[in-house]
């Protein structure tokens, strides 16, 4: 196996509906919010966490290729097979066992996205309200308001991946075949939610401004749609 160079994914990630992940709360004062944004603990700015970027990239392409834990649908895929996207990509504690193939190590790494600009907390953080609905008289149930921090719409983070290549006596064949799966993983997060409260509108999102470099290639487009293009055109082998 043999190490051939990096392509590396810089963009913006522009927040399309407020955006809520997480940070937990375990202690909930009175007038204090439920659900607060995860937050840098120095600087008090959001962020996106490269665990929640690449986490539901993973479960996008599990669910689009078909490869769902046979086991445990509710589990992260995992596998034996040499030539498995999802596990060449992502990542897997899976060993091979095909007849003298390798697989090598996980392929992407993703960053934690930081926050594009000056944080103004007055101008790109909401509280967004929530309530249960009586099933009997379809009024709000005002006695279970609940409250959720996001940030808002047109808010952008930077965010930087890294796609390792290497040569697994196919000069490179296989992993730069993978590459586009990591764009269209790109595309269908896109597509989905990223956070909380997905089905309730939050979380959508859009990659803008896409830089892509690296020992092997680099190129500037406007969109994953433009970056896939240039993928299947040949611009980018």
């Amino acid at each position: 196996m043999k190490f051939l160079g990096n392509i590396k994914i810089n963009s913006k990630i522009e927040v399309i509906n407020g955006l809520h992940i997480g940070a937990g709360n375990e202690t909930l004062e009175i007038g204090g919010l439920d659900n607060p944004v995860i937050r840098n603990p120095k600087t008090r700015e959001p962020y996106i966490p490269g665990s929640s970027l690449k986490g539901k990239m993973r479960f996008l392409t599990e669910w689009a290729k078909g490869e769902l834990n046979e086991d445990d649908i509710t589990k992260v895929h995992s596998c034996k097979r040499a030539d498995c996207s999802v596990c060449r990509i992502f990542g897997t504690l899976d060993k091979v066992n095909d007849n003298n193939k390798q697989r090598g190590i996980t392929r992407l790494i993703v960053r934690d996205a930081t926050l594009d600009g000056k944080f103004r907390p007055e101008e790109m953080l909401e509280i967004k309200y929530s309530t249960a609905i009586d099933r009997s008289t379809g009024a709000a149930l005002g006695k279970s308001l609940r409250n959720i921090e996001r940030v808002v719409p047109g808010v952008m983070f930077s965010s930087e991946f890294i796609y390792r290549v290497f040569d697994l006596d196919d000069n490179g064949e296989i992993d730069m075949k993978n590459f586009r799966t990591v764009v269209e993983a790109m595309k269908l997060l896109e597509n989905d939610t990223l956070g909380g409260s997905g089905s309730r509108g939050c979380g959508k999102i859009a990659f803008r401004y896409i830089k892509v470099d690296g020992e092997l290639y680099s190129g500037e487009y406007k969109s994953v749609d433009e970056l896939l293009s240039a993928i299947d055109s040949g611009e980018i082998k």
